[in-house]
């Protein structure tokens, strides 16, 4: 996950369009405070997260309906070398920051099965129980 340090090193360089910064530890989202609402796409936020995740790269597919469809395909990162913990943060991060986009409530990801996690489809409710802090 990255956390509010590491966020604040990597925007010191240059300014980041995230919406979210996800601490999966306390369950809590800050709201990026240089955030635009021009910047609240899924190519912007994908590219971005590829940015601040560069080990996992994420590749839009489509969307249908509410649902966005995505794939990695390099994912041994993900799956095999950032354990369980660093997996579920990574989803969080996604989830949460894609599905702050109008009209996406779901974000399937497909990837080669892992031992940390598995492909699948998540929902914008899976996270809702996220505090949002300032």
């Amino acid at each position: 996950t990255v956390t509010t340090e590491d966020y604040n090193a990597l925007t010191s360089s240059r300014a980041l369009p995230y919406v979210w910064i996800v601490d999966t530890d306390k369950k809590t989202k800050t709201k990026n405070p240089d955030f635009k609402e021009e910047y609240l796409n899924v190519d912007t936020l994908i590219y971005v997260l590829n940015q601040v995740h560069p080990g996992i790269i994420l590749n839009k597919l489509k969307i249908s309906r509410d649902t966005l469809f995505t794939e990695i395909i390099d994912s041994e990162y993900l799956g095999e070398r950032i354990g369980s913990s660093g997996a579920y943060a990574y989803i969080a991060d996604v989830i949460i920051n894609l599905t702050s986009v109008k009209n996406i409530n779901f974000v399937k990801i497909e990837f080669e099965d892992g031992s940390h996690i598995s492909p699948g489809t998540w929902s914008k409710k899976e996270f809702s129980d996220y505090v949002e802090v300032q």
